[in-house]
């Protein structure tokens, strides 16, 4: 599980995202869910594995699967998404402190990402198809699925 998270983790980092998004990618990525027991199940049926690895391999993926949601919520609380959200919208500075903007009928969330701290990563919505080919491991997956 931890492997997982870290690797997770660095993935998302590298991809410029914050440490608590990159931290929750991690936490995502080590849920086992369905697909891992339907494996284990086909491994038992052909006989690879024996019922007891069986039984040790479901336990784990049923706790690390349960423990996603509490993990995810510790690490990316609502609170942090509510106030990355008003700082998106250009509510609020990314320490907290208001915005007091004018209003005018063709402000628009545009117009209010201009107003935002250039020194946060950039939002999801800022980004182009375009503009992936400058993130390094986009370039691997990119030259991958062009050459296959």
């Amino acid at each position: 599980m931890t492997g997982k998270i870290f690797g997770g983790f660095i993935a998302a980092k590298f991809n410029k995202l914050l440490w608590r998004e990159s931290l929750a990618v991690g936490v995502l990525m080590s849920c086992k869910g369905i697909v891992e027991i339907v494996v284990l199940t086909t491994g038992l049926n052909a006989g690879i594995i024996s019922q007891k690895v069986f039984s040790m391999f479901i336990v784990m993926a049923v706790v690390t699967t349960f423990a996603t949601t509490p993990l995810t919520l510790l690490v990316y609380p609502i609170s942090y998404r509510e106030k990355r959200d008003k700082f998106i919208k250009g509510e609020i500075k990314w320490d907290g402190t208001p915005i007091h903007q004018k209003a005018s009928e063709d402000d628009d969330l545009s117009t209010s990402l201009m107003n935002v701290d250039q020194t946060h990563p950039k939002t999801l919505s800022q980004y182009s198809v375009d503009g992936l080919s400058k993130y390094k491991i986009t370039k691997f997956v990119l030259y991958n699925i062009f050459i296959l």
